[in-house]
């Protein structure tokens, strides 16, 4: 990533851990982290979502631009968003939906404004502006529905799939004063209300992109105990004998004294389709544990 590029990274860079989000104070809001990949979305001058660009500088090609290709939004706009795309949650959340998602969370442009150097709460005011204009101004339903539910085409009367092009397609995510973590969690984590959600991200109302703990990301992890099959200098592979699961894991370079035959403590969130955990990374040696 070049360093201009990182430099306007809106993302989260810092964590927190979840029982920390209420006492981060009144200076703080928290937002529900969706399931996805990180996106530059650039909307053109007619309003026409033009392209996305991922975080490591990769343009969607054509074939994964068709799925968002032509939508609809506020002109002269350069979106920072989570992609549906690519995950196993947001695939299983399209498949159900019958559309992708953008979920909006910041920006650099909004309506041909310049807001990358502005707070955090000036560049929400100008998203959330945008976003109630549309909502004024574009129903965002290009068909109609018969007594029996069935959507027609509001032009040809044929029948055709819902398919909204605007608004309903890119949302901005939600948020709540960091004092309210608790039932935020529960509504968008656990109860999954914003779409496919993987844990809160708590964002600094006053601060410019790029600040210090700007945007922490907190997520729920477990941990389990698995006992070394193969180690090397960079890589271990482990065997997790609850699930009868072999994985690869990262060797700390910190765990000096690892060995075949050694109990691990890996911590994850959550678990992948196939079973496999989720982001596994080494947390220590269980010395009290022996094989």
């Amino acid at each position: 990533m070049s360093r201009r590029r990182d430099a306007l990274y809106c993302g989260a860079v810092g964590t927190i851990a979840v029982d920390r989000l209420t006492t981060l104070g009144s200076g703080y809001v928290v937002q529900p982290k969706s399931d996805g990949i990180y996106g530059i979305v650039s909307v053109d001058r007619s309003g026409r979502v033009s392209s996305i660009v991922t975080r490591s500088g990769d343009v969607l090609g054509p074939s994964l631009m068709a799925e968002f290709s032509g939508l609809r939004w506020v002109r002269d706009s350069i979106l920072i968003a989570e992609i549906e795309l690519w995950t196993e949650p947001s695939n299983r959340a399209a498949a159900t939906r019958g559309y992708r998602m953008i979920h909006v969370f910041d920006a650099h442009r909004v309506n041909g404004r310049d807001v990358s150097r502005e707070s955090y709460r000036v560049r929400r005011d100008a998203v959330m502006r945008a976003e109630s204009e549309l909502v004024n101004f574009d129903r965002d339903e290009p068909w109609f529905e018969d007594t029996q539910g069935d959507a027609h085409d509001l032009k040809s009367g044929r029948y055709t799939t819902p398919m909204p092009r605007s608004w309903r397609r890119i949302q901005v995510v939600p948020q709540s004063p960091s004092r309210l973590a608790e039932t935020a969690w529960q509504r968008w984590v656990d109860q999954q209300h914003a779409g496919p959600v993987e844990g809160l991200v708590a964002v600094a109302l006053d601060a410019p992109i790029g600040a210090r703990r700007a945007k922490l990301k907190a997520k729920l992890t477990t941990t389990i105990d698995v006992v070394v099959t193969h180690v090397d200098a960079t890589a271990m592979t482990v065997y997790w004998s609850a699930a009868n699961q072999r994985l690869a894991v990262h060797r700390p370079s910190s765990l000096v004294d690892v060995a075949i035959g050694s109990v691990l403590e890996v911590t994850h969130e959550g678990f992948y389709e196939n079973g496999l955990p989720r982001f596994a990374r080494v947390l220590r040696t269980r010395r009290d544990l022996a094989v």
